[in-house]
């Protein structure tokens, strides 16, 4: 019988319990997917403060090479600016251009934050970070 332990390991739990909020398959961090880059394409789903951690973390869905979504990761990649920055009208334009003709929950995720977020504004203080819990 073996056990890990460590942040590592935190947060590769942390990170396997949301798949389903974002609805990923896999989600990773920014090292793995740059590690990875060779075989995969890594589209940021969220800046998030991890059960365990209080600075935020990058999660990153990765999608195969040859999956459609991954030739629009620029697209992606300028929604989730917009989200960062407090445009979301624009974010969510972006969003459902990024996913057009595509079947891709992560992008239903988005939009329906965006969309809540439009319709209840955050207030100044608000950074995008999300708490994730156990």
């Amino acid at each position: 019988e073996f056990t890990v332990i460590g942040d590592t390991v935190n947060v590769a739990s942390r990170f396997e319990g949301v798949t389903k909020r974002y609805g990923a398959a896999i989600v990773a961090s920014q090292a793995v997917v740059r590690a990875a880059a060779a075989v995969c394409v890594g589209r940021l789903l969220d800046r998030a403060a991890v059960a365990g951690r209080t600075e935020a973390t990058e999660i990153y869905e990765v999608l195969a090479k040859d999956d459609p979504r991954a030739a629009r990761a620029a697209d992606w990649a300028q929604a989730m600016e917009h989200y960062f920055a407090g445009r979301f009208a624009e974010a969510i334009n972006a969003f459902e251009e990024a996913t057009a003709g595509t079947e891709d929950r992560a992008a239903a995720f988005q939009l329906e934050r965006c969309r809540a977020l439009l319709a209840d504004p955050p207030g100044p203080d608000w950074t995008g970070v999300a708490r994730l819990r156990k």
